[in-house]
């Protein structure tokens, strides 16, 4: 194998990959920490470059990039936010026994375990 000045050693590798998949960190992130190109941390975390190592980290889930898929301050960012509120159903937080410290006044159990999120199974729910 040629000798390649700039070549990164599998163990960082293997450390970029896992800050991507497993810590959630952007590959910019990334680039600012190990001070490797954005274009090599991408083809790193793709699979692209240097495929043949972290076979065990391949098939991870990719993280979801904030907005999913559209950039935040567009209209399509905004969309998303309004349906994902309105699918949402009912929440705890619109319940008129939430307390001023934001939590059940009355202490329902579902609404602590759901952590105020959600109120379908809540027997006491009630808006103003």
């Amino acid at each position: 194998m040629p000798y390649r000045p700039n070549a990164l050693d599998k163990a960082t590798v293997r450390q970029i990959r896992i800050a991507h998949l497993i810590d959630g960190e952007s590959c910019k992130s990334i680039t600012r920490r190990t001070g490797v190109s954005v274009a090599c941390v991408s083809r790193l975390c793709r699979w692209l470059s240097q495929s043949e190592s972290d076979q065990d980290l391949r098939y991870l889930p990719r993280p979801i990039h904030r907005g999913g898929g559209s950039r935040a301050g567009t209209e399509a960012y905004k969309q998303a936010k309004i349906n994902a509120l309105l699918a949402a159903g009912q929440s705890c937080r619109q319940c008129i026994h939430i307390t001023d410290n934001g939590t059940c006044g009355i202490g329902f159990p579902e609404c602590l375990t759901s952590n105020y999120q959600e109120a379908s199974k809540c027997n006491v729910f009630s808006h103003a």
